[in-house]
């Protein structure tokens, strides 16, 4: 993994949930994908993703997600803390 020194390192956890489709599993692949194709630490389990990383990368990844579903209607619960899981 790789080492960045004199940076602020976040955990977040993210649950992300597609609105008013039937086959809503299409949606939640691409976010994974996009996840699982950044440089980030990433655990996904069936209720939520882990993420780690600079706090930049970390948000640049979900403005990525925004973007990325821009025409779908989501939530998305976040929790994001500076102190739980935050050693890579």
């Amino acid at each position: 993994m790789r080492k960045v020194s004199n940076e602020s390192f976040i955990s977040c956890q993210i649950s992300f949930y597609p609105l008013g489709k039937k086959a809503y599993t299409s949606d939640i692949d691409k976010v994974l994908s996009l996840i699982q194709h950044s440089e980030l630490s990433s655990e996904i389990t069936d209720m939520a993703t882990v993420i780690k990383g600079t706090s930049e990368e970390v948000y640049a990844l979900l403005q990525k997600i925004t973007t990325l579903m821009k025409d779908t209607s989501f939530v998305m619960n976040v929790t994001i803390s500076n102190t739980c899981g935050c050693i890579l």
